[in-house]
């Protein structure tokens, strides 16, 4: 787990965070590996599967692309105020979360999915007496 802290005007923010991730939604999901790093301002993504069935090329997290992708890995480093990541704010937890998803071909087997990821962060704000 990282902390940040960042000085905001008179208040200062410390910022603690941690990944959850859900439950797969589809069966092909199940023989993939998905990595996540949530990083003070950004999460990286590494989704990869031993027997190689998917193009990941179209995998998407929320609205953007893998950053990089070959046969059976796709892996994506986006900005939390990119890729369309909703904010949600719930007492001292600040919740980002997104959906991996795979939109299979027409022409494919493989059946299309969602995934939902999710990075908690704690917010502690700390607002100093004055003297």
């Amino acid at each position: 787990m990282h902390c940040v802290s960042s000085k905001h005007a008179v208040m200062m923010v410390s910022f603690c965070q941690g990944a959850l991730l859900l439950s797969l939604a589809a069966a092909m999901a199940v023989y993939a590996d998905i990595k996540v790093d949530c990083g003070p301002d950004f999460v990286t993504l590494m989704w990869s599967e031993g027997r190689p069935q998917a193009d990941t090329s179209l995998l998407r997290l929320g609205s953007c692309f893998p950053t990089s992708f070959s046969a059976g890995e796709a892996y994506f480093y986006v900005d939390l105020t990119d890729c369309n990541f909703r904010i949600l704010v719930t007492g001292d937890v600040l919740l980002y979360s997104n959906d991996l998803t795979y939109v299979a071909s027409e022409d494919s087997y493989n059946l299309a999915f969602t995934h939902p990821v999710v990075c908690a962060y704690e917010r502690l704000v700390f607002i100093p007496t004055t003297t």
